[in-house]
């Protein structure tokens, strides 16, 4: 198990927003990765559309877990975003609409030795205990989203 203290402090980034559509709340995460990964904001959209129409990503509870893969060599880290608002056309399993995303932002080609690697395998298993998605479903800001992630 990973100690909080040896979680990358570069392994999260998110922000608090307000959206009603899954299009624009994939606008909204693409405008803020692609700033932060200095890309065109184009690439990450076709990547979240590309992943989202082979399979939703929405899973229990309003939580989606999106996936962006990029042609570029870099650490993988989440994107996390909290809309206020439900969004309306996206559905979970359970049939609550998504209000959660916790993007996995990862390099086409993933170097599984690399820490980074090892640590989203953590957080993903974390994301599959019913008592972890529980929690983060009551929360009201991405950086509670991040706190429960890294505990």
């Amino acid at each position: 198990m990973l100690e909080k203290s040896k979680m990358s402090a570069t392994l999260f980034k998110g922000v608090d927003g307000s959206v009603i559509s899954q299009k624009s709340a994939f606008k909204e995460v693409a405008i803020n990765v692609s700033r932060i990964m200095k890309i065109d904001s184009k690439n990450v959209i076709d990547s979240l559309e590309r992943r989202e129409k082979a399979n939703n990503t929405a899973l229990v509870q309003g939580l989606a877990i999106p996936h962006i893969i990029l042609k570029k060599n870099f650490s993988p880290w989440f994107y996390v975003f909290k809309s206020n608002k439900c969004i309306a056309d996206w559905y979970c399993l359970d049939d609550s609409k998504v209000k959660i995303l916790i993007c996995i932002v990862v390099p086409k080609k993933v170097n599984q030795q690399e820490d980074n690697f090892k640590e989203i395998r953590h957080v993903i298993n974390k994301l599959a205990e019913d008592d972890v998605v529980s929690r983060i479903s009551k929360t009201e800001t991405v950086k509670q989203v991040i706190d429960i992630l890294e505990s």
